[in-house]
């Protein structure tokens, strides 16, 4: 039976939108980020690449403070390490962040694994990272050969890049978000129900932020909203 490329495509701008939930609601709890950009900044100059970030948090002054590149797949995929090197460096030299991230709901394998330690392990060291990207790369000189053209300051940008293997289920992700919804409003001293929380997690615009609104009320915070940019401050 042929896939319905429809489907998948909803499924994924939906897995996009619930992991940019979950960011905004811990941006709230940590308080590091005043600002969650959609798509990035929305001046064309700021981005060299338009469809680079999916979404990226940053302090009140405009600094992107986590930019980051979220993949869907259907269930049994498997995401290799090139694949999540090209998103990286797809990621890294669109946009100028303090840290980047790639999430994926794919299965990685054992070289996509070596590459997050390898990432997680030598954070900030750009020798030992281009390395260990030689070695992880040496069965795909095309991949190795981008990497090698990349400037100084993309490697520097590199370095402070992680990957995030998400291996939960459309429900188990919601149920988290549920229970992360419900202890930021405890914390508001106010309660949800059921349909507010539908509201955040089952009606959904992935290329606008038409629901967030939503979400600032539902948590207790007070939302001001410019273009795809969303801010909060505590009441």
């Amino acid at each position: 039976m042929a896939f319905d490329g429809g489907r998948v495509a909803a499924r994924g701008f939906q897995y996009q939108y619930l992991r940019t939930v979950e960011a905004m609601l811990a941006s709230v709890r940590t308080r590091k980020a005043a600002v969650c950009r959609i798509e990035g900044p929305g001046d064309t100059a700021s981005l060299q690449r338009t469809d680079s970030v999916d979404f990226d948090l940053t302090d009140a002054d405009g600094r992107s403070l986590m930019a980051v590149q979220v993949k869907s797949s259907g269930a049994g995929r498997t995401v290799r390490a090139r694949e999540a090197v090209a998103v990286l460096v797809h990621l890294v030299t669109g946009i100028d962040a303090e840290q980047y991230q790639l999430i994926t709901s794919a299965m990685p394998d054992e070289g996509c694994l070596r590459l997050a330690e390898l990432l997680r392990r030598n954070r900030g060291n750009v020798p030992r990272i281009k390395a260990g990207l030689k070695d992880l790369l040496v069965k795909a000189p095309a991949a190795w050969g981008i990497c090698q053209a990349l400037p100084a300051e993309h490697w520097e940008r590199l370095a402070r890049a992680g990957v995030e293997f998400d291996g939960r289920s459309d429900g188990h992700l919601r149920a988290d978000l549920s229970d992360a919804l419900r202890a930021e409003r405890e914390r508001a001293g106010q309660g949800l129900s059921r349909r507010a929380e539908g509201l955040v997690l089952g009606i959904w615009w992935p290329r606008s932020c038409a629901v967030l609104p939503t979400l600032a009320w539902r948590t207790g915070t007070c939302g001001i909203f410019t273009g795809r940019c969303w801010s909060a401050t505590r009441n």
